[in-house]
């Protein structure tokens, strides 16, 4: 769903894919329910929105964990899923007394909002074709005590 998505909706094609793939494998592959969390809705006809908090070491050494793979499908928009996912990986990131970070970019306006209601402010912005197109790419830091 999150390929599909992003190709019709941002024109991003298989270079996005296979980089979340990649990165999604190394989640999984490294999950630890102690520092990691998997968050999801869905209903009869599936998934409709998920989450992850992924508390493995970024390669920079920030301890902070970081919010990934955030996602709504389009029925599920407008319905406070988003919200309500949010909420808890900020409860569970706050439980462990982090900070916490997340990367997208620039034009993803609705997400923008979910994320500075909740204290993540915007820290960088650079330009970057890496996903097939170019994008401003985005990094939101919601400061908290180191972990």
């Amino acid at each position: 769903m999150h390929a599909r998505l992003y190709a019709e909706e941002h024109g991003l094609g298989p270079g996005f894919e296979s980089y979340q793939l990649e990165q999604l494998g190394r989640f999984l592959a490294g999950y630890d329910p102690g520092r990691d969390a998997v968050l999801s809705a869905a209903d009869d006809r599936g998934l409709m929105a998920s989450l992850v908090v992924d508390g493995a070491p970024h390669p920079e050494g920030s301890a902070a964990l970081r919010i990934r793979w955030v996602l709504l499908a389009p029925r599920a928009r407008g319905l406070g899923l988003g919200s309500r996912l949010m909420d808890r990986a900020i409860a569970f990131i706050d439980d462990a007394g982090c900070a916490s970070w997340l990367s997208t970019f620039a034009g993803l306006d609705t997400a923008r909002g979910l994320y500075e209601r909740r204290g993540f402010r915007l820290s960088e912005e650079i330009e970057s074709a890496a996903w097939d197109r170019p994008l401003v790419m985005q990094r939101f830091d919601r400061p908290q005590m180191p972990c």
